[in-house]
C-alpha cells in the first residue's frame, strides 16, 4: 500500500532546519513519527484519515485544502525540527546507541541546545494552535473533528501548542 503524507522527504529538506546530508530512509522515519503521532493527535484519527483519503482521490474541499495548505503544512515543518532535535542526534546500531558526531558540526553546550529546542517548540506551539483555531473557525466543515465514538479524539489544549508537559492539556 502506497503511503500518503501532507510533506514529503525533498520538502522537509527545503523547508527545515534539517541538513540535506541526512538519509531519506532516517528522514521517512521522522515524517511517518510526525505524522501518525503527532498529526493525527492534534486532528484526530477520524479527521486525519478523512484528509489523507482526500489527498489520495484528490477528492480535497477547499476548506481542507487550505488547512493542508496553510496549517498542518507549516505545522509538519515546524514539528519536524523539534523532532529532529531528539531523533537525529542518536544512532541506533547492533552494538548500541551512538551519539553521531560528524567532522563539519558545531559543538553547543547543553543550555544553548535547550534554548533552540524550547524556540523551535515554541514555533510548532502556535502553528498548532492557529491549525485547531482554524477548524473550530470552520467546524461545521470538518464534523469529523468532532467524532468522539471511537478512534483517537483530537486533543483538547490548555494551551495553543502540542508540545507541552502533560499537565498543560485540558
Amino acid at each position: 500500500m502506497q503511503e500518503i503524507y501532507f510533506i514529503s522527504v525533498s520538502q522537509m529538506k527545503e523547508n527545515t532546519h534539517i541538513d540535506q546530508t541526512v538519509s531519506d530512509k532516517t528522514l521517512k522515519i521522522l515524517l511517518r513519527t510526525l505524522e501518525v503521532r503527532y498529526t493525527q493527535e492534534l486532528l484526530g484519527r477520524p479527521l486525519y484519515l478523512k484528509l489523507k483519503s482526500g489527498v489520495s482521490g484528490n477528492t480535497l474541499t477547499n476548506y481542507q485544502r487550505t488547512l493542508i495548505e496553510d496549517y498542518i503544512i507549516p505545522y509538519e515543518f515546524a514539528s519536524a525540527d523539534v523532532l529532529s532535535f531528539y531523533d537525529l542526534l542518536l544512532k541506533k546500531s547492533e552494538a548500541g546507541i551512538l551519539v553521531v558526531t560528524p567532522t563539519n558540526t558545531e559543538q553547543k553546550t547543553q543550555q544553548e541546545l535547550l534554548v533552540l529546542r524550547k524556540h523551535f517548540e515554541g514555533t510548532a506551539n502556535f502553528l498548532a494552535g492557529l491549525l485547531k483555531d482554524y477548524i473550530v473557525e470552520n467546524l461545521a466543515q470538518f464534523p469529523e473533528y468532532q467524532y468522539i465514538a471511537k478512534g483517537l479524539v483530537p486533543r483538547r489544549f490548555g494551551n495553543s501548542g502540542f508540545f507541552l508537559d502533560q499537565d498543560d492539556f485540558l
